[in-house]
């Protein structure tokens, strides 16, 4: 039992720096990707004060600006290779999602945490 609790944090970890690499490697593709990227975490944030609401949404926008970006020829590469930066990005964002499952189902039942940056809550 102590090893199988150890793995799933393990596995955690590792999906939650999968997501970090994610956002890196937008970051060097065109570090414009990162201001909707920011603007959209920290509106999602400050509106509902939920951290993995704001995570996830930024997953999505990843997905849209690697498409848009990609169609608009920012990064010069021929369909296949886009295809093939299109499969990563959905997959780092499945990654996401998967490592957030138990957010999301606090989420739906109106149970998931809030944070707030100041002390008076």
């Amino acid at each position: 039992p102590m090893i199988l609790i150890n793995t799933r944090l393990l596995i955690i970890h590792c999906i939650q720096k999968v997501v970090m690499v994610g956002a890196l490697f937008a970051a060097v593709m065109d570090p414009y990707m990162l201001i909707p990227q920011v603007i959209t975490f920290f509106g999602i944030f400050f509106a509902t004060h939920y951290v993995s609401l704001g995570s996830l949404v930024v997953e999505i926008v990843l997905i849209a600006e690697m498409v848009i970006f990609g169609q608009m020829g920012v990064w010069g590469m021929d369909q296949a290779a886009l295809n093939e930066l299109y499969l990563v990005t959905v997959l780092l964002a499945i990654l996401a999602f998967w490592g957030h499952r138990a957010n999301i189902k606090r989420l739906l039942h109106k149970e998931e945490r809030k944070t707030y940056l100041n002390k008076k809550n």
